[in-house]
């Protein structure tokens, strides 16, 4: 009799935890309909680009209840499970108390005093993150070499790699989940190492397949993942693989809301993935990390259209390719394509050599290099991982 009263107390507790939850997440989702449309109902936001003075005093008074809310429930009956998404949902809303701060919004010039609020630009801001020199020796192995890179507020960048490019130790590095041998980690001005809680204030992150909710399909807790990453309103997302378990349409909506969160939000956002056609969709910049060191990093634009190739579909590529080299044109060939480093302006003279020499040229065409492409030929044709 005592096991089952405990047993129901327990049950009694769980569900007033998720109805606290979700009356939370019910509340953003009606003032974030943004969010709405990619997470469903488990939605946390709580900087909007445009609000009144009565909506901020509003939304601290629903934290403080919802602190009020927990402290009702008694955490060491629930089951362990439940007491870690207790303990991140209270942290999230102490550290969403603790850093709002009226003086983040500003009245725009010549608005009526009572009118809305807007938040201020961060884009004059320094850089949200920035890794220096990040290196990690274990044993006698090099894991990462030497990285470093930046990013600014409202960007999305992309981070990719081959399996043990040394992704996850950088990543893992970022968030001060394992100490660089050499090198340092900033975020918002705080370094990782001296200032931790200060720098984690500013970032929400998924570095692994997020636990929460474990009897829910592998794509429903990543968007519940990225709807815990959200709550306290990060300066800095850092999302390992998020569209991981997604089918099209969930990749689709996690990338608009990623787009929407730096472009609404000036959030940065930094992304680990191994489907290159989303990052190239996705992402403002990419850096390739390979065998521990930074082969390229730039702006997706730049990286794509960088190398310049005409693609020619030829009926003797053999021969082709020996007529190509004997002009010291460099190129890469196919079952029936050659792809020929030259401008489109040089192609006519190329195609009338092949028709001298009888060799058919069913098309020439001006190629654009994918990001696909440009990943394989920086890491020597290895896959991404």
């Amino acid at each position: 009799m005592i096991a089952a009263a405990l047993l129901l107390a327990a049950s009694a507790d769980v569900t007033r935890l998720h109805a606290i939850f979700d009356r939370n997440w019910e509340t953003r989702l009606k003032e974030s309909p943004t969010f709405a449309t990619s997470v469903g109902r488990h939605e946390y936001d709580d900087r909007m680009p445009s609000v009144t003075m009565a909506d901020l005093e509003r939304r601290q008074a629903q934290r403080k209840a919802t602190l009020a809310e927990l402290a009702k429930i008694d955490r060491s009956k629930l089951p362990q499970s439940e007491q870690v998404n207790y303990d991140i949902f209270k942290r999230q809303i102490d550290e969403s108390i603790e850093s709002f701060d009226f003086g983040d919004y500003e009245m725009p010039i010549n608005a009526a005093p009572s009118g809305t609020y807007q938040y201020k630009s961060l884009r004059t801001m320094p850089p949200v993150l920035v890794a220096s020199n990040l290196t990690k020796v274990i044993g006698k192995r090099t894991i990462v070499d030497g990285v470093s890179f930046s990013l600014s507020p409202g960007e999305v960048f992309g981070f990719l790699g081959p399996n043990g490019a040394g992704k996850t130790t950088t990543i893992r590095m970022l968030v001060g989940l394992i100490k660089p041998t050499n090198g340092s980690v900033t975020i918002c001005g705080y370094d990782v190492r001296r200032d931790f809680e200060k720098a984690l204030r500013n970032v929400g992150c998924i570095v692994e397949n997020p636990d929460l909710y474990r009897f829910n399909s592998l794509g429903m807790r990543q968007r519940l993942g990225i709807a815990q990453a959200l709550l306290g309103s990060p300066r800095l997302m850092i999302l390992d693989e998020p569209a991981n378990g997604l089918d099209p349409a969930g990749i689709r909506e996690i990338r608009e809301l990623l787009r929407s969160l730096a472009r609404d939000r000036d959030m940065s956002v930094f992304v680990s993935s191994h489907l290159l056609a989303e990052v190239e969709l996705m992402c403002d910049r990419v850096a390739i990390i390979h065998k521990g060191q930074l082969l390229r990093e730039g702006a997706v634009s730049e990286l794509i259209s960088g190398q310049r190739e005409m693609e020619f579909r030829v009926g003797d590529v053999a021969r082709a390719s020996q007529i190509v080299q004997a002009n010291g044109l460099p190129f890469r060939s196919d079952t029936d394509r050659l792809w020929v480093s030259i401008e489109e302006a040089d192609a006519p003279p190329l195609v009338a050599a092949l028709a001298t020499e009888g060799i058919a040229v069913f098309h020439a065409q001006r190629h654009v290099q994918s990001l696909e492409e440009m990943f394989l030929q920086a890491t020597g044709g290895e896959t991404v991982g």
